[in-house]
């Protein structure tokens, strides 16, 4: 937002506050969760608390991506066909609702999937999903990315029906299974995750 301009005369008792006052007015606004970056320029990733390190081989696997999605070398590797499929396994876990989920992922130079998602489950099989923007992510480098409009545990993009009628957002302290899946188009899916972390 443009900031007004405010003119008054130049006395000597006025310099000094003209002066602070012209400093407030060129300074940036402080950022919103809105304006956050999606790719997060984290010198320390290491320091944020760990929601899951990939190093199991994926329990369950569905959709194209059978056959393609696996895990290896600590790396959840998802070179599939298209973006109709899934793959996760269950693991006990537990985060708090202001936390954000940021994945560390590369993604590789022939991927053409514009979203992936990352999907949680309590042990009451209540889910939600959060969805990220790879169109915008540089390619073949590791990098932090954040969900789209940069939402916390809190606001999920979507919170899964439950015996056909709406569902309720996962307990986050009694999580029991992730999951990552595409968008369900025909575009091919190249990226790898190493890592979710909780910021």
């Amino acid at each position: 937002m443009e900031k007004a301009t405010v003119a008054f005369p130049m006395t000597p008792r006025r310099i000094i506050p003209a002066l602070f006052l012209a400093a407030w007015l060129a300074a940036p606004a402080s950022a919103g969760p809105e304006e956050m970056a999606a790719v997060v320029n984290e010198e320390n990733p290491e320091a944020l608390p760990v929601l899951t390190q990939v190093e199991k081989p994926f329990v369950f696997i569905y959709g194209t991506w059978m056959n393609q999605a696996k895990v290896e070398n600590g790396t959840a590797s998802l070179h599939c066909k298209s973006s109709k499929g899934a793959a996760g396994l269950n693991e006990n876990m537990s985060a708090l609702p202001e936390q954000r989920l940021v994945m560390r992922v590369v993604v590789g130079k022939n991927n053409k999937a514009k979203i992936l998602r990352l999907i949680l489950r309590d042990e009451d099989a209540n889910t939600a999903v959060w969805d990220y923007d790879l169109s915008t992510v540089p390619k073949e480098e590791p990098v932090l990315i954040r969900p789209i409009d940069n939402v916390s545990l809190a606001r999920p993009h979507i919170i899964d029906k439950k015996d056909g009628k709406p569902g309720e957002a996962p307990n986050l302290a009694k999580l029991r299974q992730w999951k990552l899946s595409g968008d369900w188009t025909e575009d091919a899916l190249e990226v790898d995750v190493s890592v979710i972390l909780l910021e």
